[in-house]
């Protein structure tokens, strides 16, 4: 399973189309069928019920797009504290002050300060990215397994 194929099924899914699939993804219909052919061989089920006009997705393929989508909000979240983690929103601070002292009569107030407008927030930031063709098809993003970013282009290939 490739982020190619799983860019294919969230479009044919979104769209309940293959050409519409296609003409977001700026490829042909058949690219979009053949890779939904393949990700069905791949899975060993059929995920669409194929009609003369519409696409409509049968019960595995209802239950493998909710468990898809909530794989790629995962990766995201994976993703988004590994790059803030890189650039130094994530860490630990240690501040010690000896008891009684002028020190720590004044930092007190402003630790417990500190801490408090920590907790409210404690979402790292994220990093800098493109809108790719699949967070524009659906504004949730689809991530590849295989490569090092959130979507079809990853952020790394995006930016």
């Amino acid at each position: 399973m490739d982020s190619q194929k799983m860019t294919a099924f969230f479009a044919v899914a979104q769209t309940k189309s293959f050409s519409k699939a296609a003409d977001l993804l700026f490829k042909n219909q058949s690219a979009i069928s053949r890779q939904i052919l393949a990700l069905e061989k791949e899975l060993g089920v059929q995920l669409f019920i194929r009609g003369a006009r519409t696409v409509a997705l049968t019960k595995a393929g209802e239950v493998f797009k909710s468990g898809m989508e909530k794989v790629s909000d995962l990766y995201q979240t994976v993703l988004t504290n590994m790059y803030a983690a890189h650039n130094g929103y994530i860490g630990e601070v240690s501040i010690c002050t000896h008891p009684g002292t002028l020190y720590s009569n004044l930092l007190s107030p402003v630790v417990l300060a500190l801490k408090n407008s920590i907790r409210r927030y404690s979402s790292p930031f994220p990093p800098p990215t493109r809108q790719t063709r699949r967070e524009a098809l659906t504004n949730t993003a689809w991530t590849s397994f295989s490569g090092a970013g959130r979507s079809i282009v990853t952020p790394v290939e995006a930016i």
